[in-house]
């Protein structure tokens, strides 16, 4: 065989109404997906011998994904069917030009339940080439048996490939990403990424150091890419923290308006999108340190027109008769977020304020159920971002 490569197998449900936010699909249709098994459909129609090392539930689904394969002509004796476990499915929706939400379900995945058993039964002696997926590295018994698999292609002399393929939710830490990405790319001859693992990669450095004390090495090592790439397509330092503060500030802005609750809750579970995403906050903190007063900021327009209709909304709520009309609506966008931002842009002053820190599930609690009365105050509840 020429290629085999391991990891990721699933079905993958495409949203049939493009552009529709993903509430209002009407339908999906069923394809299959996970890079490994893409990578060797792609060379087995480009004329290679490719197998596929991955594990399918015995359900239909793995049944599904079984005869696509098979038709296809990709060797499929690799693939276990692992009982009482789950065919991975991955649902899309799609709304030009940057917004196509990924929902996973992975929970007892199949393809996660591949083991050293199986990669011994490789004959690494007959392929040219591995490629495995770096989500294969995120739990056990896969990121054993992706160790192993490379271990047995090196004693052969075959080539690796590693697939950074980066998806922050499938890991229980993400920091387990960068440390199991280091330890395996000794071995590994070329590493792919994309653009998203270089942003996630570099974010973390940006959001914890600034653009000043941010180390491009740093990001380099955490990306596994090298300067050369990483200027040729960003151009330097701060261009690639530009290109972060147009992609997270953007989206982080935008959930603002994902906030579709009772009013009385609507303050804490902006508070609970502030703490789920603190990277958030430290790079709008940083935007305001380190970026010239004098010029706009990133997406200013795009940003200046999501707030407006925030603003609109708390208005069209005073209209009628939900929220006092004699509050200023721009003061009390900008107060709900401070309200709900505070403890994690400051989580020294909540400390000493309250004794807890911002982390302890007690403070959350308490916090939540604070904002929630706060809000129940202002007649039927502060209007909190809405669509």
């Amino acid at each position: 065989m020429d290629i085999l490569t391991i990891g990721r197998s699933s079905i993958d449900l495409y949203s049939q109404n493009i552009g529709a936010d993903f509430v209002d699909i009407k339908g999906f249709h069923a394809f299959v997906g996970g890079s490994p098994l893409n990578i060797a459909v792609a060379l087995q129609r480009l004329g290679m011998q490719t197998a596929l090392l991955t594990a399918l539930g015995t359900d239909k689904t793995g049944d599904f994904i079984f005869q696509f394969l098979t038709k296809e002509g990709v060797n499929t004796g690799y693939i276990p069917r692992i009982p009482g476990a789950r065919t991975s499915a991955v649902l899309l929706g799609i709304k030009p030009p940057d917004s196509f939400p990924l929902v996973y379900y992975r929970d007892n995945a199949a393809d996660s339940q591949i083991n050293i058993d199986h990669v011994q039964a490789v004959d690494f002696s007959q392929c040219r080439l591995l490629e495995v997926s770096g989500t294969a590295l995120n739990r056990e018994p896969s990121r054993s048996a992706v160790f192993f698999a490379m271990e047995q292609a090196q004693e052969k002399n075959v080539d690796i490939v590693l697939d950074l393929d980066f998806r922050a939710d499938q890991w229980q830490d993400i920091r387990s990403f960068g440390l199991m990405t280091r330890a395996v790319l000794p071995k590994v001859r070329i590493a792919i990424g994309t653009e998203e693992e270089v942003l996630a990669a570099a974010l973390r450095e940006f959001s914890a150091k600034g653009i000043a004390g941010a180390r491009v090495d740093a990001i380099v090592e955490r990306a596994a890419t090298n300067k050369r790439m990483l200027y040729h397509y960003f151009g330097s330092k701060e261009g690639l923290f530009r290109q972060i503060l147009r992609s997270r500030l953007v989206k982080g802005a935008a959930a603002l308006g994902d906030v579709d609750a009772p009013r009385s809750h609507e303050l804490s579970r902006l508070q609970d999108h502030y703490l789920a995403n603190p990277d958030y906050v430290r790079l709008l903190m940083w935007e305001a340190l380190e970026m010239d007063p004098g010029r706009p900021v990133e997406e200013e327009a795009g940003r200046r027109e999501l707030y407006g209709r925030l603003i609109a909304g708390i208005e069209a709520d005073q209209a009628a008769g939900v929220i006092p009309a004699d509050l200023d609506a721009s003061q009390l966008l900008l107060s709900q977020m401070a309200l709900a931002m505070f403890p994690v842009a400051f989580p020294q002053l909540t400390r000493l304020v309250t004794g807890a820190d911002v982390a302890d599930a007690g403070f959350v609690e308490r916090r939540r159920r604070f904002l929630g009365a706060l809000g129940a105050r202002l007649g039927s509840g502060a209007a909190a971002p809405r669509r």
